[in-house]
């Protein structure tokens, strides 16, 4: 059964649907040679309930459920990698909800083994380097290890020197731009600091006045500005972040989203 048609079933069928699939996975023998199948319809039926009834019980299960198909499945499956994406992705969620070091090492295991197993030519390597560096990111922001975001760095450059003309090349860039400012930080390089500030300015200059994260990418580069400010004084710097937080106000304003032009409203405020 498709997630497409499950997702437009009333929740009385998805509940038949889990029971059944929940059965079927209880009644396989640990080398059936279709259990990490029938786990990975489990998980993303588990993963759908949620999404409609907001069950944390049946986000944690998906995890949980997702971890045991990855172990069902062997290291030369056809399908291995999009289910190490789709467990990735799910941990991810579930850590920025927990802040875990247990779910973020698994995030990070999981990314590094798709990036391991993707070819150099692979039109979604970018976007799976890219995943591995936030994934790195944030267990940095967990831990405080510097070997962490030496390597998110070093792998967000990499994810931007083979994403060109690539559709998220300004979130790729965007979010170099942060590892960067992060290492700035952390050690005091200004070289870091320039570095992220030119990266930034990249991202903006890749997007499309349309794009529906331009206005994130406005006030993620006035956050560097402002912060280099802070470090040099340039009135300069401060004057850009605060044409920079009128530009994402008034982008966030013409998208009626109340929220992200409140968080830009504040920065605005606070630059002033």
């Amino acid at each position: 059964m498709e997630s497409s048609q499950i997702g437009h079933e009333s929740t009385t069928d998805l509940d038949r649907a889990i029971e059944l699939v929940d059965e079927a996975v209880n009644v396989s023998p640990s080398d059936h040679p279709d259990l990490a199948d029938l786990l990975m319809d489990l998980g993303r039926l588990l993963v759908i309930r949620h999404q409609q009834t907001g069950s944390m019980e049946d986000f944690e299960r998906s995890v949980e459920v997702s971890e045991k198909m990855i172990k069902a499945t062997p290291l030369d499956h056809i399908d291995r990698t999009d289910r190490l994406i789709a467990l990735g992705k799910w941990s991810y969620q579930r850590f920025q909800r927990s802040r875990s070091i247990k779910d973020i090492d698994r995030v990070v295991r999981m990314n590094e083994e798709v990036v391991s197993a993707v070819s150099l030519d692979n039109p979604d390597r970018a976007d799976h380097l890219n995943n591995l560096g936030l994934a790195l990111e944030g267990r940095f922001e967990q831990t405080s290890s510097m070997e962490d975001l030496d390597r998110a760095v070093k792998t967000a450059e990499n994810s931007v020197a083979v994403s060109q003309h690539h559709p998220k090349q300004g979130a790729h860039l965007t979010n170099l731009g942060n590892c960067l400012g992060l290492r700035s930080r952390e050690t005091g390089s200004l070289e870091d600091l320039n570095r992220a500030v030119g990266v930034c300015y990249e991202s903006i200059q890749t997007t499309s006045f349309d794009h529906p994260d331009r206005a994130g990418f406005l006030s993620n580069l006035g956050n560097w500005l402002e912060f280099r400010f802070e470090r040099t004084s340039s009135m300069e710097d401060l004057d850009s972040a605060v044409e920079l937080a009128e530009e994402s106000v008034k982008i966030t304003s013409l998208n009626d989203d109340p929220f992200e032009a409140a968080t830009h409203l504040h920065n605005l405020g606070n630059w002033l």
